[in-house]
């Protein structure tokens, strides 16, 4: 009986997975957000909370419709309220609330829990040489998620077969050494990135970093003059003068080919007045692609050395991407209309933070596991009485072999059912 006590002290939690996960949010004092919103102003009984943990349970389960998820909750009708949950939700009151309920109070409470979570959710793999420039960097990118067209508007062509998708881009930033996204802008799949960067709140003094979709010479002109830098590609189309070519040291990269300074004109679409802005384009040879990649940027007095590596730290936001889309659900929306969609993609965000924190605050004595592993756990044992911190801690390993261990020693079923889940 020792060993079960043992079992359960280090496995076993009295409040459901999930539970646990919507602890997190109660534990960031969410309510602040939401009275500040008065996003519960007219609602009687499924306030925003109940609206969230539902959501929740929606994208972390990759629920595909109203119906499915009302039935899940039903079926755990009796570890409602260990869910977090004060009123079962139908079908009908989360189609309302979805459409009805602004989604700006889940991108205040995404950014709250952001700021409250912030020691937990830094990012390991920070690079010493970005760490080293004394700069903040930031990367900036957009991803299609689609959609059917008569949610949103098409993305353009039509498909061989004549049909015509629709679809929402998603214009998100990450900042150095924080594994968390910021949603800055929402919009349909058509709009071009450089329309993206009217919604950035640029900030003096930080890096930007982007692909070649943002190259907008006259907006580079703009926040160069607010001290403002930037890395990106350039295109190879691109008429430019070129005005000083600068001495490549010794102890420089072998990849580095070209450093330089050059000119490009550019016309002020407001006033017509045509002006020059001064960049430095550097040209990297990449020994393992075969290839030559030019950068350009504004950043005149670092080493060459750095302009690839930190664009290199750009394809950190598609592994952002592509890790959203394989573990949440960007699939599939309970909603057909722009609200109810936002509403999920930020509940999906909000999700992914809790993981992270859990992710983040465990130091495990063995060799780190796949954020999907997680993910993958939390979805299959959402209402079981597992103790989520504990099992990502110590694996589900020794928990199997305690188990065995206490399989072997009964001498009955009834017995060993009752070694594991008795008093």
């Amino acid at each position: 009986m020792k060993s079960t006590r043992k079992i359960k002290e280090k496995f076993f939690h009295p409040t459901p997975l999930f539970g646990q996960l919507t602890a997190l949010v109660r534990q960031a004092n969410v309510d602040s957000v939401i009275r500040k919103a008065m996003a519960d102003k007219h609602s009687k009984k499924f306030n925003t909370k109940n609206h969230l943990y539902t959501m929740l349970v929606a994208v972390i389960c990759q629920i595909k419709s109203l119906r499915d998820l009302c039935a899940l909750f039903h079926v755990n009708i009796e570890k409602l309220n260990q869910l977090g949950l004060s009123v079962l939700p139908n079908k009908s009151t989360l189609s309302y609330v979805n459409k009805h309920r602004n989604y700006k109070v889940f991108e205040d409470i995404y950014n709250h829990l952001c700021s409250y979570y912030h020691k937990f959710i830094l990012d390991s793999r920070e690079d010493l040489i970005i760490k080293g420039l004394g700069k903040k960097v930031k990367v900036i990118d957009s991803t299609i998620v689609g959609l059917f067209s008569s949610v949103m508007r098409s993305t353009g062509r039509y498909r061989v077969d004549g049909k015509k998708k629709g679809g929402i881009k998603l214009h998100m930033s990450i900042e150095q050494g924080v594994a968390l996204p910021h949603l800055y802008y929402v919009s349909e799949a058509t709009v071009h990135d450089q329309k993206g960067m009217e919604k950035i709140a640029w900030e003096e003094g930080c890096i930007y970093v982007m692909d070649r979709g943002y190259l907008n010479y006259e907006r580079f002109s703009q926040i160069n003059k607010k001290g403002i830098y930037f890395v990106s590609r350039l295109k190879e189309n691109t008429v430019y003068k070129s005005v000083e070519e600068k001495d490549i040291p010794d102890t420089s990269h072998p990849g580095i080919l070209k450093d330089e300074i050059i000119e490009k004109e550019i016309e002020n679409k407001q006033n017509g007045q045509k002006e020059v802005i001064r960049l430095r384009r550097i040209a990297y040879w990449d020994d393992e692609h075969k290839r030559c990649y030019e950068f350009i940027t504004n950043l005149m007095e670092i080493e060459a050395d750095y302009i690839p590596v930190l664009y290199k730290y750009r394809w950190r936001i598609e592994i952002l991407f592509k890790r959203l889309k394989q573990n949440f659900m960007f699939r599939y929306f309970l909603g057909d209309n722009e609200n109810a969609i936002k509403i999920q993609i930020w509940c999906c965000l909000i999700a992914n933070l809790l993981l992270e924190v859990i992710f983040g605050k465990v130091k495990q004595k063995k060799k780190r596991r796949a954020f999907s592993q997680l993910v993958n756990f939390v979805r299959l044992h959402l209402t079981s009485y597992i103790d989520l911190e504990r099992y990502w801690q110590y694996g589900v390993d020794e928990l199997i072999m305690m188990i065995k261990e206490l399989w072997k020693r009964a001498p009955t079923q009834e017995k060993q059912l009752a070694l594991i889940f008795g008093e």
